[in-house]
């Protein structure tokens, strides 16, 4: 195998067998508690210049569901080796004055080591990521996005499909576009309740990791009502990835015929039930497909970085140019 691939030199470690599994938080796993909770979308390194040989791990979740939690920390529910359930805090709520929906919990010393932070392939293989850069200059690059397929893994929806349709949503007075997704029609349900914060990632050929484009924010309603003219107006209302029985927090905004949304509010999201796979519903297929409103990830860890004034902030297992497969 050496000789087919030119490697001259190549040095083999052993290991023993009783290597240390995971079995504490990773990306999908639940955060937050009823009736607020959402999805734990990545994991991402930080410094501060100060200590670059031990940076601190953040969590990337929905800022609404920091804002939501009735204390001041942050739980988050995994399965360990024993297939039990465990609900343990996974860090301080720190609640973002961002306009963009998107927050980050530093994870507590005691349980960092137990974290897995790689990400999942669509099948649910362990992986590297690379964050798409909406920020290259490349106006052709990101229209590339459309008609992308994508796959999530929510705290509830596992391995959810669905397609970019709009790649550079524009939403007035915020500080970046967005992206639509939209059910892939024979895939039921892009994403359910609860599943707010879930990373948006697009598997690529013949590569060993995945593109990591965007964060999910909520479901787009729109609907239309005469105005005093006589003309249809749109009303958007970004109506969150979930909600128990608190009910929706229903907060509308209204919107041009072009579609853009003039207002966007904060969303608030909740445990949703067990997701039915409504693959081979014949009534599920021919519905009007849903749309969501997710974060670009470059924006959100941007936004993060200048709030704390960190030195960088990017994905565990990222790939960059100097990375070796």
């Amino acid at each position: 195998m050496t000789k087919k691939f030119n490697i001259n030199n190549c040095v083999v470690q052993f290991v023993v067998k009783n290597v240390k599994k995971y079995s504490g938080p990773k990306s999908g796993c639940r955060v937050g508690v009823s009736p607020a909770s959402g999805t734990l979308g990545a994991f991402a390194n930080s410094s501060n210049g100060t200590d670059d040989t031990n940076p601190a791990l953040y969590a990337l979740i929905s800022n609404h569901v920091a804002k939501s939690q009735p204390r001041h920390d942050i739980t988050v529910n995994f399965i360990d080796t024993q297939t039990n359930v465990i609900q343990t805090r996974l860090g301080k709520v720190e609640i973002s004055n961002g306009l963009l929906d998107i927050a980050a919990v530093k994870v507590d010393i005691g349980i960092k080591s137990r974290c897995d932070t790689r990400l999942r392939t669509l099948a649910g293989k362990p992986t590297m990521g690379k964050t798409f850069n909406f920020m290259s200059g490349n106006q052709r690059h990101v229209r590339g996005l459309m008609g992308r397929q994508v796959y999530i893994h929510g705290a509830v929806t596992s391995g959810g499909r669905g397609k970019i349709t709009h790649p550079a949503y524009t939403v007035p007075y915020m500080p970046s576009t967005f992206v639509i997704v939209e059910d892939d029609a024979g895939y039921g349900h892009f994403a359910e309740p609860g599943d707010s914060g879930a990373m948006v990632c697009a598997e690529m050929t013949d590569s060993p990791f995945v593109e990591v484009i965007s964060a999910i924010q909520g479901e787009i309603i729109t609907s239309h009502s005469p105005t005093k003219s006589g003309e249809n107006k749109s009303n958007v209302t970004a109506v969150p990835t979930g909600d128990e029985k608190c009910g929706r927090l229903k907060e509308t905004a209204t919107a041009s015929e072009s579609g853009h949304i003039s207002i966007l509010n904060r969303l608030k999201t909740g445990i949703g039930k067990t997701v039915k796979d409504d693959s081979d519903s014949k009534a599920e297929n021919t519905s009007t497909p849903r749309r969501y409103l997710t974060i670009p990830l470059q924006a959100g860890l941007e936004q993060i970085r200048n709030e704390r004034k960190l030195k960088n902030l990017k994905l565990c297992n990222e790939v960059t140019e100097d990375t070796h497969h």
